[in-house]
């Protein structure tokens, strides 16, 4: 059997599903699948299909590439949404894009916990019709945080004794062999600097 309980590493500029769907971990895959075709079954999962094939009989290596293509995120990302949602990260950021040298934030002993839901689409005969929502929550603990913004993105983050679990589901029933302890670097910078996609949410009155 698969030991898929050895921590994963975060890698800079990795991927949400390298984290997710390590190549060690077969039954993962193998677990999305079938948790898809049993959700499917309002619609006649006999004959729901992706990519022209039943869901119960899609190749892993087919599926595969649909959550890769689904989970191409990279998690630092998700702290750095998580992080802006605090005031003082806000203004370093924002302050960040008008002046010249860095702007650094520290933060104390913190939890984040954040989650991004994307779909599959399922069709059949042919025609999209459902789709196939999976969960994926990356949560951590920090002692600290130094964060480090130039030009309005995130270049460097130093973290005090990190640690973190990463849970997946579909259409919000857990998968069990998809749950996995995460590693991250103590230290970072980030080849290419992080930026939100959009400006952060104004602070509450």
């Amino acid at each position: 059997m698969t030991d898929t309980t050895a921590a994963a590493l975060v890698e800079s500029d990795g991927r949400l599903f390298d984290l997710a769907f390590p190549s060690t971990a077969d039954g993962v895959t193998m677990e999305v699948r079938n948790s898809a075709a049993l959700h499917l079954r309002n619609i006649d999962s006999e004959h729901a299909s992706v990519l022209g094939t039943k869901v119960s009989e899609w190749p892993d290596r087919d599926l595969g590439d649909e959550l890769r293509k689904a989970l191409d995120i990279d998690p630092y990302l998700l702290l750095l949404k998580a992080w802006s949602q605090l005031i003082k990260v806000r203004e370093a950021l924002d302050k960040s894009k008008t002046k010249d040298e860095a702007q650094n934030v520290a933060l104390a002993k913190h939890e984040i916990d954040v989650q991004v839901e994307p779909s599959i689409v399922i069709s059949a005969f042919g025609v999209d019709c459902r789709t196939v929502k999976l969960g994926l929550t990356l949560a951590a603990s920090l002692e600290s945080a130094q964060l480090v913004f130039v030009r309005g993105a995130l270049t460097e983050v130093r973290m005090g004794e990190p640690t973190g679990t990463l849970s997946l589901s579909v259409e919000g029933q857990p998968i069990k062999s998809g749950k996995r302890q995460l590693k991250f670097h103590p230290s970072i910078k980030f080849k290419t600097p992080l930026r939100l996609a959009q400006p952060s949410p104004s602070a509450p009155a």
